[in-house]
């Protein structure tokens, strides 16, 4: 999956400096002013085959030596419409 712009974007990140280009890449998020980071992915449509065969999800955290937390979605945070 890539990550994608979207409107509310308001910090993009930047890659680690012990990083290269093939390993990581710049993140747009929306930063809330708790600190919470939002961020947009877009899967190809051979990833959405296997999310859709395998019903699963996997997560990667880089973080050291404890996991952050995080949490994973498949509705727009930003929408006013509301699920029926």
């Amino acid at each position: 999956m890539k990550p994608i712009n979207f409107p509310e974007v308001n910090v993009v990140l930047q890659k680690p400096k012990n990083m290269n280009d093939s390993e990581c890449g710049a993140l747009p998020i929306f930063r809330t002013p708790a600190g919470c980071c939002i961020s947009c992915w877009k899967p190809t449509w051979k990833e959405i085959f296997n999310i859709f065969r395998s019903r699963k999800i996997w997560i990667w955290v880089w973080s050291g030596t404890s996991q952050p937390p995080i949490a994973i979605d498949t509705s727009n945070p930003f929408s006013t419409k509301v699920a029926s």
